[in-house]
């Protein structure tokens, strides 16, 4: 755009009749204004369906700046709709928590509010344009860009624990993966099979090579209540060696807690990835989380009083390593 057309848009006389020329024309014809208004109808319907299913999700978030004084630039005091349930505040209440120690998060998560709230903003404006007559084509243009920026959720927040599983990466379509299928060649074909079949398998070694530690951090968990206080009725049960000690680690350092917990939701949404695909789904979608587990576990060895759980030896059990971590005692 030329620095005399910036200043056009920036100065208004394009909402002057007859004084400059429009950068983009509105459509002229009947024809053509029923074609946009058709297509705005259609897409309309889309936008409010989509902000209807993030809506609750996005009050979580917004919910939890509130409680924490973290202002959102740019979004004004929102109404509330959805009052959050049990687990709605225990979502809070993680973000209240992890915001004072993940400046990067709270950044992710101003611009996603701002980005969703935005869109509402614009999807109320098309809507009225659209009811007054005065709908522009740009004004539809704007609105796919806001929205699609929401369709990117799942990217901004995969790097945390709860937030990945609050916006999930969305599966393939069945006509997209059957229009790239048909791309392929034979031997494309064969040699995807092969990094499918691959993939899956080492995701299933990491599973069952990480299935021992997770018995015994959940064994520890249990002996820890929520303030990480030590129970001791669980103390004195029963319990492995390794568990108890665990225990005392996670009731005397916050950092091992909180990576224990964040360990335990890496596993548990690999699982879940693992069955999807299984059953069909993206093979791509294992990526994230079996990175997820084995950055944890790495993690895991730098603390020493983990060197029990993820001795600084052994290996996750994915690429080609096939070897079962060693049994804890």
């Amino acid at each position: 755009m030329s620095e005399r057309d910036t200043y056009q848009r920036q100065t208004g006389p394009l909402n002057h009749i007859n004084q400059t020329r429009p950068l983009r024309t509105a459509p002229s014809t009947p024809a053509a204004v029923d074609q946009l208004r058709q297509a705005a109808e259609d897409f309309l319907a889309r936008a409010r369906q989509s902000l209807a299913n993030l809506e609750p999700r996005l009050e979580l978030l917004m919910r939890a700046c509130e409680r924490a004084d973290i202002p959102v630039p740019g979004v004004k005091e929102p109404v509330y709709r959805y009052p959050p349930s049990a687990k709605g505040e225990q979502i809070i209440a993680y973000l209240i928590a992890t915001f004072a120690r993940r400046e990067d998060l709270v950044k992710e998560v101003q611009v996603g509010l701002f980005r969703f709230y935005d869109a509402v903003q614009c999807t109320d404006s098309t809507e009225k344009a659209l009811q007054t007559n005065t709908l522009d084509p740009t004004m539809l243009e704007d609105l796919k860009l806001r929205l699609f920026y929401l369709s990117r959720y799942h990217e901004a927040f995969k790097g945390d624990r709860v937030l990945s599983q609050l916006f999930p990466t969305p599966p393939s379509s069945p006509s997209e993966a059957d229009d790239k299928s048909r791309r392929l060649t034979p031997a494309e074909r064969v040699r995807q099979k092969q990094q499918r079949e691959r993939a899956i398998n080492e995701a299933e070694i990491l599973v069952a090579n990480m299935a021992a530690r997770v018995a015994v951090i959940k064994s520890a968990l249990s002996m820890v209540d929520e303030h990480r206080g030590i129970r001791i009725g669980a103390m004195i049960a029963p319990q492995a060696r390794s568990a108890r000690l665990l225990a005392i680690a996670i009731a005397t350092n916050l950092e091992v807690f909180d990576l224990l917990k964040d360990f335990l939701a890496a596993y548990t949404r690999l699982q879940e990835c693992l069955q999807e695909v299984r059953h069909g789904a993206d093979v791509e979608q294992l990526k994230s989380p079996v990175e997820g587990v084995t950055d944890l576990v790495e993690r895991g060895r730098q603390q020493v009083l983990l060197r029990d759980v993820f001795p600084p030896g052994d290996q996750p059990g994915i690429s080609g390593t096939t070897a079962p971590l060693p049994p804890l005692s």
